[in-house]
């Protein structure tokens, strides 16, 4: 049994630009966190340490306002969770950097396995899904991704999504971590290459060639470990779909997530080719172990 030997540990992003998303931002956060400690596998918690890390370099857009870890710090305080801790990471973007120092930390404090799980995904954090995750790590998959409503196909193709991933750490480390040419570029930057695409319902799309951060590194497991790649659909009581930010209350994230989405598989080809595969990432089709490759989406 993996958690007889191995420790799992998590991490969270967490960011609010204005002082008045802070406290959406931390319910959000708190549900996530509260939903991994409250998930056992045969008896046993599945996660044993949360690190909830906060944007703070200057240099990005993309950076807390500064009162969302100071006021996170008192509420989990008096929740008495021994096992979260909260940084603020002063250096990298939110993609790569955040989750190369997070990995760092996890092992650091002794984890084998890191999930990594946006605030909004919390609702696929069930216990059924944490028994899958379990079953196809010991089966030998070295990164496992559950498959949220919104990107169900590229997940199920191989393209594991970091809304909510597993990844065996030092497996990650031994292929370079989360590559820094997926980084978001800072505000001073030269302007990065944009992706940019168009749907039949006429709208156009636009966005950094970054995040996807997961593309490189699942190219490089394949190369190095052979097929190790488990998608999983989700299971559960409570499973509900992805729920992007309300524009109501954060109109510039949502417009931020519908450029994300609208230009996600052009930029993961993009790094594709850039790691020398196929842009329609066959590759990381014949990726996924072949118990896990579902007829109907890999044929």
């Amino acid at each position: 049994m993996l958690l007889h030997t191995k420790k799992v540990g998590a991490i969270v992003r967490c960011f609010a630009r204005e002082t008045a998303l802070v406290d959406n931002t931390i319910s959000l956060v708190l549900a996530s966190v509260e939903r991994m400690l409250s998930v056992s596998v045969s008896s046993r918690p599945f996660v044993s340490r949360v690190e909830i890390l906060v944007p703070m370099d200057e240099a990005y857009i993309e950076k807390d306002c500064g009162a969302t870890a100071p006021k996170l710090r008192e509420t989990i305080k008096d929740k008495g969770w021994k096992d979260v801790f909260i940084s603020e990471v002063r250096h990298g973007d939110i993609f790569v950097g955040l989750l190369n120092y997070g990995a760092a930390k996890l092992l650091r404090a002794g984890c084998d396995y890191g999930i990594i799980l946006s605030k909004e995904a919390e609702a696929y954090f069930t216990a059924e899904a944490a028994e899958d995750l379990v079953t196809a790590t010991e089966a030998g998959a070295l990164a496992t991704g559950v498959a949220i409503t919104e990107l169900t196909e590229s997940i199920m193709q191989g393209r594991i999504a970091n809304t909510f991933a597993m990844w065996h750490l030092m497996a990650l480390m031994q292929v370079g971590g989360f590559d820094l040419r997926s980084a978001k570029p800072k505000k001073e930057a030269p302007i990065k290459s944009r992706a940019e695409a168009w749907d039949s319902a006429k709208n156009f799309y636009a966005y950094d060639n970054a995040g996807v951060e997961e593309i490189v590194p699942l190219i490089r497991l394949v190369r190095t470990f052979g097929p190790c790649v488990a998608p999983i659909l989700p299971r559960g009581e409570g499973v509900k779909i992805w729920e992007a930010p309300d524009p109501k209350i954060d109109q510039e994230g949502y417009t931020r997530h519908v450029n994300k989405l609208g230009t996600k598989f052009i930029r993961q080809s993009y790094f594709a080719q850039a790691e020398g595969t196929d842009p329609e990432m066959s590759f990381l089709k014949g990726g996924v172990m072949p118990a896990y490759r579902d007829p109907d989406y890999i044929k």
